[in-house]
């Protein structure tokens, strides 16, 4: 199963023992995150947009520093997926400057998803970032 997260970020970057990394890394999930750097080699944000897969997700889903995207498929209207769970992720995101501008409930998983992309200041569609099974 794939799912998409925010992460925060985590490591010292001062080894590869410790390098700048997504926390859910560490979690025992196949990861891709995207986490921009800044010229110096740090990361420019302190979260990291992640895509996911993993048979059981429940360590992730514990961790409380780790927001889960709602939604089934990225295809997934924000109309069908609980307030709440819609209210949370907004929340969070427009906490991290993401630009929500336009999004309503007939926008899908995926246009909130690349609205992460584009404040991350990542060119690329969200859909070509890939993750093993």
């Amino acid at each position: 199963m794939k799912r998409w997260f925010i992460s925060p970020v985590i490591g010292s970057g001062i080894s590869t023992s410790d390098a700048f990394r997504a926390k859910i890394f560490d979690l025992g999930v196949n990861v891709h995150a995207k986490i921009p750097h800044n010229p110096d080699g740090t990361p420019r944000f302190n979260w990291a947009l992640c895509l996911c897969s993993a048979a059981d997700f429940s360590v992730a889903d514990a961790d409380t520093t780790i927001e889960p995207f709602p939604g089934v498929t990225v295809d997934d209207l924000l109309s069908s997926i609980p307030a709440a769970s819609r209210n949370r992720i907004q929340n969070f995101l427009i906490g991290k400057g993401v630009d929500l501008t336009g999004i309503t409930l007939q926008s899908t998983v995926g246009d909130v998803i690349q609205r992460v992309m584009n404040r991350i200041g990542a060119t690329d569609d969200f859909r070509k970032m890939t993750v093993p099974e």
